[in-house]
């Protein structure tokens, strides 16, 4: 997958895609080593910003979230999740083997 970045301007956040083909981790490391982090997807106005971002791109993408300890998925600081834009059953933890989004 790729990474979907989130880098701060100013108060606004921008989203953009680096496309090189990476696990999850490296995307993390790679997303640090400019200052950067995984994006975070919280509201209706920024999974709209990032539907733009990625519409026509046929990738899959790396956002910040991972399962945490109690089997729900947290963003990487341990903060919840706070958006419910997920198709019905997403995410799933698919065979115990989805632990990063």
């Amino acid at each position: 997958a790729v990474a979907l970045v989130i880098v701060m301007q100013g108060t606004h956040a921008k989203f953009t895609l680096h496309m090189d083909k990476l696990t999850f981790a490296d995307a993390k490391k790679s997303c640090e080593s400019i200052d950067a982090n995984l994006a975070f997807i919280d509201s209706d106005k920024e999974q709209a910003e990032v539907a733009e971002v990625v519409k026509g791109n046929g990738v899959s993408i790396w956002i910040d979230g991972v399962l945490g300890e109690d089997g729900f998925f947290v963003h990487t600081d341990g903060s919840c999740i706070e958006t419910d834009q997920w198709i019905d059953g997403q995410p799933d933890n698919w065979k115990n083997n989805e632990h990063c989004l």
